[in-house]
């Protein structure tokens, strides 16, 4: 068992049964030689138990003898009493031959102000090349981490888009950016494509999420200018109505606002009731309001 927080409550179990590295082509695995380009299955046996209201994480991750992280992974952890099982699968290439690698498990528990954390891990070597070599490592290491970040970076922007379309905010040209950013991301051969200034996953996604906050920022400002004008064109209507005799079916005509939208105008058309000098006939006056302190108020109201 790994390192515990020393915070802990009542409750709580946090423990990494064990860590194991299989594959479908031989039958018990070397690990001081694992075999390049065939599938592997990581498998990870855990428990977590925490109290309602809660929550558990499991990170695996794959590093090599540096340090550098190659694979990462993550799932939310159910609390229960028995075993839990996790498993992953990927491939060592020929770009790690010969190489150390190590998976690193790490099993959170929390709840509340406390915290438990299990951590584990499982060392093993990937096999010679045919060439006796380890090949690129190093350089490609560096692209599947450049490939890893466009591809989080990717996430962002899909998920940006899909909450512009949920708000109802027209997402043209959009999309057909973020199908370059995924071609990048799934085919790129240099650290250039992935994450360059300018036609790379990278830029692509990022020009993506830009954009979404642009759109979002102008149509926040039409909503706002839209309840300004609404708020007010009511506030110029109930004036007119409290301060008439005898009118009636008030509406505005010719209502203008300026840009900073502290000042309107507009005029104010109305209906001479019955009972008064010719009734039905229709009558205007002009009307002005300013905001002051954050709300509309009349400043000028002709005589009807």
């Amino acid at each position: 068992m790994g390192i515990l927080w020393a915070r802990s409550g009542p409750g709580m179990t946090a423990e990494i049964e064990s860590i194991k590295l299989a594959t479908s082509k031989r039958g018990k695995l070397d690990l001081k030689s694992v075999p390049l380009d065939q599938d592997l299955t990581v498998t990870v046996r855990y428990v977590a138990i925490f109290p309602e209201g809660g929550e558990g994480e499991l990170v695996v991750r794959l590093v090599d003898g540096e340090g550098n992280e190659i694979l990462s992974d993550d799932e939310e952890c159910k609390s229960k009493g028995g075993t839990q099982k996790y498993q992953g699968k990927y491939f060592m290439n020929e770009t790690l031959a010969g190489e150390d690698m190590e998976i690193m498990v790490t099993l959170t528990v929390e709840a509340g102000q406390s915290k438990i954390e299990d951590k584990d891990s499982l060392a093993y070597v990937v096999e010679e090349g045919e060439d006796g070599t380890d090949g690129s490592r190093r350089g490609d290491a560096e692209l599947e981490a450049a490939r890893q970040k466009a591809a989080a970076r990717f996430e962002e922007a899909m998920n940006a888009v899909n909450g512009l379309v949920a708000e109802g905010i027209n997402e043209s040209g959009l999309p057909e950016m973020l199908e370059k950013a995924a071609f990048l991301v799934q085919n790129a051969t240099n650290m250039e494509q992935l994450v360059g200034e300018s036609d790379s996953a990278m830029f692509y996604a990022n020009y993506v999420i830009n954009e979404c906050n642009n759109r979002r920022n102008i149509a926040a400002q039409q909503r706002a200018a839209q309840q300004d004008i609404a708020d007010c064109q009511s506030v110029m209507l109930s004036y007119a109505r409290n301060n008439s005799a005898n009118l009636t079916d008030f509406y505005l005509q010719g209502f203008s606002i300026n840009d900073a939208r502290t000042a309107a105008t507009a005029t104010v058309v109305a209906t001479l009731a019955s009972g008064g000098d010719y009734p039905g006939q229709k009558t205007s006056t002009g009307i002005r309001a300013e905001k002051q302190g954050g709300q509309w108020v009349v400043t000028y109201f002709g005589t009807a």
